[in-house]
């Protein structure tokens, strides 16, 4: 929801939740030239996988959801030729990933039955699971006066769970600034516009899970 404070200042607060949840099975034949398995044999001078000729069958289940909240703080006011905006804000970001995953091997015992039963040896099973969370807090400060010169600048700082300790908090600037030079000059049929501006910015991407 957003907060009036004042007449120049409002308050921001939302949360947000997305989720997915996946299925999936592969089955292949025996005497297909299809899949990939654990032994390689040789049929009319090419090269194969000897899974796929006996057949094989996969099953796996992922699902996860994230969340990302924020609280933001915004301000926009006029002090004579001044046009002052900026914002103060933090954000928690989490995600959670769970997946697991079995496939027979050494083929199929039964032509035709796609389970985990049907295989000739013991089923090959994996799980995994994956937690990040990114904890921030940023702010803007940008000003303009008499809508021809502009600046702008904003700081953020990370904390990342992917990260150790020590290192884990990282802050990332940006500094911008434009000056609409055809404002001071006289006015001219083929020059409508004529702006100089630069810019200079850091950013950082924190390391994946695990």
């Amino acid at each position: 929801g957003t907060y009036a404070l004042t007449p120049w200042m409002n308050a921001v607060l939302r949360t947000g939740f997305d989720t997915y949840n996946n299925k999936q099975f592969i089955r292949i034949s025996k005497g297909s030239l299809q899949g990939a398995g654990d032994s390689k044999v040789v049929l009319n001078g090419s090269e194969i996988w000897g899974e796929s000729l006996k057949g094989s069958y996969n099953e796996g289940m992922g699902s996860g959801y994230s969340t990302n909240t924020d609280f933001i703080v915004t301000a926009n006011k006029k002090i004579k030729d001044f046009d002052i905006d900026g914002l103060l804000g933090g954000t928690i970001y989490f995600t959670k990933d769970e997946g697991i995953e079995a496939r027979t091997q050494g083929g199929l015992s039964i032509p035709g039955f796609y389970s985990l039963k049907s295989s000739v040896n013991n089923a090959i099973v994996n799980s995994t699971i994956s937690k990040r969370q990114v904890n921030s807090l940023y702010g803007r400060l940008a000003a303009s006066w008499k809508s021809m010169l502009f600046i702008e600048g904003t700081l953020r700082n990370d904390w990342s769970s992917t990260l150790p300790k020590a290192t884990r908090s990282y802050l990332y600037p940006s500094v911008s600034g434009s000056f609409l030079v055809s404002e001071v000059l006289p006015k001219y049929d083929w020059l409508s516009l004529w702006k100089l501006r630069g810019s200079w910015a850091s950013s950082k991407t924190p390391a994946g899970v695990y």
